[in-house]
């Protein structure tokens, strides 16, 4: 599923009367999307006899976006049809969620407990060296976390987000953990829970607390000492959790992962079907490794 923001504007020889501080609520919306979103259109039909603010407004759109000029209603609606169906083709040769650069994003935006967390998960002998010889900026470029630009400004990505921002709710990011214990094998009477949005490493963290908080541990005595059972491998379950962050089709909105614990079962849930091309009948043979999130398959591989 492609999950694409547009903005389609109409703009006349009349402006609209205000909605806020002195603008329209046309003008309003598009200076909301224009700050975070770039597949902004506009259809306009003019003339000498347009009005200041039209005039005004219509010059700021033709500074930022395009536009095209429309006299009939077909002609309007042709437009239309030809500009979203230029706005999917391009989204599908750039739409790559995880290296979608953030603009508005800074290394400020970056959790430095969350980076001391990701040294010490480290098992990459060469990134583990870069901390005595690069800034975490470069070392963030180097794991495909973002990217420095020309300026010398880094600016972290979609995935970079997921694992190191302090705050992963403020770029938009779809991304959300619903863990819960259940009393019995149904889901009628829920006995914890737990929802979570913080970056990937501290998720994990969150998830093996909950995970002892919700399962049970057994004794056994062999000889004079006792042994401890746990109900699940600790190492299994991380596994499987692991493969839901990494996997999740991050194009999904108002959707989350789920982990969920009965009497009887573990089940967890990510969502997004299989990643083109592979089927179902393609997972009981041997084939190539399909990754739908690559950088953050890479990021995990580090670790």
């Amino acid at each position: 599923m492609l999950n694409i923001r547009t903005y389609i504007g109409l703009i006349g020889n009349k402006y609209e009367s205000e909605y806020i501080n002195g603008i329209s609520a046309t003008e309003f919306e598009f200076d909301k999307f224009n700050a975070k979103n770039s597949n902004s259109y506009f259809f306009v039909r003019m003339d000498e006899t347009a009005d200041e603010k039209s005039k005004k407004f219509f010059k700021k759109i033709k500074d930022s976006r395009r536009y095209k000029r429309f006299t009939t209603k077909e002609d309007l609606l042709d437009y239309v049809k030809i500009s979203l169906r230029e706005c999917m083709i391009k989204n599908l040769k750039t739409n790559d969620f995880n290296s979608t650069i953030i603009d508005d994003s800074t290394y400020n935006d970056v959790d430095e407990e969350t980076m001391k967390l990701f040294r010490k998960f480290l098992k990459n002998k060469t990134i583990e060296d870069l901390f005595s010889k690069r800034s975490h900026e470069q070392i963030l470029e180097c794991i495909g976390a973002g990217k420095i630009d020309a300026k010398g400004n880094f600016h972290l990505n979609n995935a970079g987000a997921l694992f190191f921002a302090k705050d992963v709710s403020k770029f938009g990011l779809d991304y959300e953990v619903k863990m819960v214990r259940f009393n019995g094998v149904d889901r009628r009477i829920i006995i914890n829970q737990q929802t979570i949005t913080s970056s990937i490493f501290n998720l994990l963290n969150e998830f093996e607390l909950f995970f002892n908080r919700n399962t049970k541990i057994g004794t056994f005595i062999r000889g004079l000492k006792s042994y401890d059972i746990p109900e699940y491998p600790i190492e299994v379950v991380r596994e499987a959790f692991v493969n839901a962050l990494a996997h999740r089709d991050y194009s999904l909105s108002e959707d989350c992962i789920t982990f969920y614990i009965y009497d009887d079962r573990i089940l967890i849930s990510s969502p997004g079907g299989l990643p083109d091309p592979l089927t179902v009948e393609d997972l009981i043979i041997e084939v190539n490794p399909k990754h739908r999130n690559k950088t953050i398959c890479n990021i995990f591989k580090y670790t």
